[in-house]
């Protein structure tokens, strides 16, 4: 990498560049016990073999053709239980991150919980994991995997997409980490400053089928319901309105 012409001010200053490793969140979780990284310190792999999506899903990306990056952010401002606000900040950047490049507002969403849709196709995901002392956040590990020059996909992956599959061009890996770490200072800016008003009002404009009626599958019920997504909770539980009335909808309970 090349940080030296990054305008953010800390976020991925430092930035360590691994040939191959299994998950960059792995590595940077191991960074973190061993030393005391400066606030920003991206952590960038031209292959992972082993990256894991949320819930112990697996994140498959092409070596040396997509962004595959983990931050290391101390939100010590945070409580445990505003971590959620993290998550979106950091699909709000990502966002931004796309329109810059010219995708479509229109075709451009955050699917909740952790994924950046485009035209109802994934072109990017996010884990976040925390590490907490007390009630407060001391580390948060934001790992990001954008599709970039891969053109083609597994066959079990339902949904994929890249920057090249939609443009028909290729681009310059190492230019598009540089503007995500500005995209990412700059929410997380507006997350430091705890303007939650702001990032839940903007996430909520952006998210995919928001205020839609759609059809799920319930895994709990085992069947398919029709519902409106409302919004989510501060705990990042999703809003949805059925003929039950409304319900708050944990991770992996529905599928889209």
């Amino acid at each position: 990498m090349c940080p030296q012409f990054n305008n953010a001010l800390f976020v991925g200053k430092v930035a360590i560049r691994l040939t191959k490793v299994d998950s960059t969140n792995v590595y940077a979780k191991q960074f973190i016990s061993k030393m005391n990284p400066i606030e920003g310190t991206a952590i960038y792999a031209d292959e992972q073999y082993a990256g894991r999506g949320q819930i112990g899903s697996k994140w498959d990306a092409e070596a040396k053709q997509n962004l595959t990056v983990s931050f290391i952010f101390n939100p010590t401002f945070l409580l445990a239980k505003e971590q959620f606000y993290l998550s979106q900040a950091v699909a709000l950047s990502i966002y931004d991150l796309l329109i810059s490049y010219g995708f479509s507002p229109k075709e451009t969403k955050i699917k909740w919980p952790n994924d950046i849709y485009i035209k109802d196709k994934k072109i990017a995901g996010i884990l976040i994991e925390n590490i907490l002392r007390g009630v407060h956040i001391q580390h948060s590990i934001v790992g990001i995997g954008i599709n970039i020059n891969q053109y083609k996909f597994n066959s079990d992956l339902k949904n994929p997409t890249s920057f090249q599959i939609e443009q028909q061009k290729k681009f310059d890996l190492e230019q598009v980490f540089l503007q995500l770490c500005d995209a990412l200072e700059k929410w997380y800016l507006v997350l430091r400053s705890r303007a939650f008003n702001i990032i839940e009002k903007t996430y909520l404009n952006r998210l995919y089928l928001y205020q839609k009626k759609h059809r799920f599958f319930d895994n709990e019920r085992n069947d398919y319901v029709d519902g409106i997504i409302e919004g989510v909770t501060n705990s990042g539980w999703l809003l949805l309105r059925t003929s039950a009335g409304l319900e708050e909808i944990p991770l992996k309970r529905i599928n889209f």
